[in-house]
C-alpha cells in the first residue's frame, strides 16, 4: 500500500515513483476513486469557499494529476505499453443535489471526456467513468441508507462490489473498444 494525498502534486509524483520501486513498473491501470464531501449541502448560501476548494482539489485536481503522470508513463508515444484509466465520478455530477460534491465530479465527467478523444489515438490509453449512485459504504447510518433508498427504483444502495466489478470491466481487455463511456452503477436512478 502507498499512500499520498492526490491533491497534491509532489504527493503524487511519489506516488508514482514508490509504486514503481514496489513493483518493479508502473502501473498500466489507473482508478482515480479518491473523493471527499466536504457538506452535504445544497445552498450556495451555506458553502464557504474552503468547501469548494478543497472537493475541487480531491475530487477533480486529483484525478487530473494522476493521470497526468500515468499519461507520462503509460503512453505509447513516449514508449510505454498504453493503459486504461477509469474515473469515479457520482449521479451527482448531474443533479448537483450536494452543490460543491456535484460540481466537482462535472468537472471530472468533463476532463474524462475530453481525454476520451485524443489518448486513444495519441497515447494508446483507454478513459471511462462510472459514475455510481447511493453506495453502502458503511459511512451512513442504516436509518438514513433505508430512507435514501425509497427513491431508488431498486429499493436498496448499490454494493461497493458492485461498482469494483464495473471498475474491473472497464480495466479489462473486454472493453477494448470503450473510451468516453459513461457507466452508471444506481439502480436505476
Amino acid at each position: 500500500m502507498v499512500q499520498a494525498d492526490v491533491g497534491e502534486p509532489d504527493q503524487v509524483d511519489q506516488l508514482f515513483e514508490e509504486i514503481n520501486y514496489k513493483m518493479g513498473s508502473y502501473p498500466s491501470g489507473l482508478v482515480n476513486n479518491a473523493a471527499v464531501m466536504e457538506m452535504m449541502q445544497k445552498d450556495i448560501k451555506n458553502i464557504d469557499i474552503g468547501t469548494l476548494q478543497r472537493d475541487l482539489k480531491v475530487n477533480t485536481c486529483g484525478p487530473f494529476l494522476c493521470t497526468k503522470k500515468f499519461v507520462e508513463h503509460a503512453s505509447t508515444s513516449k514508449g510505454g505499453t498504453g493503459g486504461s484509466i477509469v474515473c469515479i465520478s457520482s449521479i451527482s455530477a448531474e443533479s448537483a443535489q450536494i452543490l460543491a460534491y456535484g460540481m466537482s465530479k462535472a468537472a471530472l465527467e468533463a476532463m474524462v471526456n475530453g481525454l476520451s478523444k485524443n489518448l486513444p489515438v495519441n497515447d494508446g490509453i483507454r478513459i471511462n467513468m462510472i459514475s455510481p449512485g447511493l453506495i453502502d459504504t458503511g459511512l451512513a447510518s442504516p436509518e438514513i441508507m433505508e430512507a435514501m433508498s425509497k427513491v431508488i427504483p431498486l429499493r436498496r444502495p448499490g454494493l461497493p462490489e458492485e461498482v469494483a466489478k464495473a471498475v474491473a470491466f472497464l480495466l479489462a481487455d473486454e472493453s477494448s473498444y470503450c473510451s468516453g463511456t459513461k457507466l452508471r452503477v444506481a439502480g436505476g436512478l
